[in-house]
């Protein structure tokens, strides 16, 4: 019986497959992409969330590129420039997701949970529909993600609990400096966390939601859960009716 109720980490194996021999294209744009967000942070000397408004439009690009990435199509790094066209209405997302999530994780964190949940595809309806506004991006993602919300929960998880296993590491990896030489031990530990985090959790969640976004919209997700419920059905109907050799004896 399979303990992969929800799909999801059978969908992220699915991306990862996806992504063999494209890694140093993927971390590349999860690279240009921090450096920037930390940059214009650093300039308006406030916490780097707020320079991701300011590159909203390379959010969008990059939805593009990791599109064409795990499709196998002609993916450049400067698709991650192209929707400039776009910076209003994806600042002024950007800007409102940023602003109604950190709302949302300063009252509590479940109804930031709740938040982030039903609004994560609002870029990715905006980089559909350029015709669109931010108010009904993020009305449409409410609809759109109406009975998935719990995987999309999980699917979170998944990588939440990836940056935890993450941080452990790099904290062990980090007492030998520590021992040695007597180093800020979570300094060190932040700064190989925040190394990781870009080079690997970064580039597959980016191709991970986007991939999620359009297996959904497809209705491929939902089939393929679908399918590996009846074969599990299908299995313990099997087991069901198997006589045990025991009960034949009896």
């Amino acid at each position: 019986m399979s303990y992969d109720k929800t799909g999801m980490i059978t969908f992220i194996s699915k991306v990862m497959e996806k992504l063999k021999g494209k890694w140093i294209a993927a971390i590349s744009s999860s690279v240009i992409l921090a450096f920037l967000v930390f940059v214009i942070g650093d300039i308006i000397n406030l916490s780097p969330a707020f320079g991701v408004p300011v590159i909203g439009f390379m959010a969008l690009g990059e939805i593009v590129f990791m599109r064409k990435l795990l499709n196998d199509q002609n993916a450049q790094l400067e698709d991650l420039f192209k929707e400039y066209k776009s910076f209003i209405p994806a600042f002024l997302t950007t800007a409102s997701l940023v602003i109604l999530l950190g709302v949302g994780f300063v009252l509590l964190i479940v109804p930031g949970i709740l938040l982030l949940v039903t609004y994560t595809f609002t870029l990715h309806i905006l980089e559909e529909d350029k015709t669109i506004g931010t108010l009904e991006a993020l009305e449409r993602s409410k609809e759109f993600t109406k009975g998935y919300r719990g995987r999309i929960g999980i699917f979170y998880l998944i990588f939440f609990l990836a940056m935890v296993l993450v941080f452990g590491i790099s904290l062990s990896i980090s007492l030998i400096p520590n021992l040695i030489w007597g180093t800020n031990l979570l300094l060190i530990a932040g700064i190989i966390a925040g190394i990781l985090q870009i080079v690997f959790i970064s580039p597959l969640f980016y191709a991970s939601i986007t991939m999620f976004y359009d297996e959904l919209k497809n209705g491929s997700f939902k089939k393929a859960t679908k399918k590996v419920k009846v074969q599990e059905e299908e299995i313990e109907t099997v087991e069901a009716e198997t006589v045990k050799p025991e009960e034949i004896e009896e």
